[in-house]
């Protein structure tokens, strides 16, 4: 909280300090320091809100974009058990094996069952023939 006090004081500052320097520059040509002071705040305020609005769309388009990419990863077509006909899901593996879904034609509900199985990694034995030959021998 503390921060962001500091970050308002530091931006509205600059603002004003702006404002000052482009309604000093009006007056020293004969035209209202208190109108080009009120004007220049207003503009920049009206400015800066402008901007801000449109990189806070971008951000947002942005996560949006990498949310899309994680779940289309998690994203599968299936076809509905009733009426055959394919739905695209989305799912996130937990702790169930089942996922349900409704279907987009017929609107009934499917059970997807989910299997986790593990397996462990083995690496093949490769033996040479010089190998074999010489465990027969000294076996016999």
């Amino acid at each position: 909280m503390k921060n962001q006090v500091l970050v308002f004081v530091k931006s509205t500052t600059v603002v004003l300090f702006i404002s000052a320097l482009i309604s000093l520059s009006v007056w020293m040509f004969k035209g209202n320091f208190i109108a080009a002071f009120i004007l220049s705040v207003s503009f920049q305020y009206i400015l800066f809100s402008f901007i801000g609005g449109i990189i806070n769309n971008y951000f947002v388009q942005q996560t949006r974009q990498k949310e899309l990419d994680k779940l289309e990863q998690l994203s599968s077509i299936l076809e509905c058990s009733s009426c055959k006909k394919a739905n695209v899901i989305t799912f996130i593996p937990d702790e169930k094996e089942r996922v349900e879904f409704v279907c987009d034609g017929c609107t009934k509900k499917n059970v997807v069952n989910i299997v986790f199985s593990v397996a462990r990694v083995t690496e093949p034995i490769i033996m040479n023939s010089s190998n074999t030959a010489s465990a027969t021998i000294s076996n016999a």
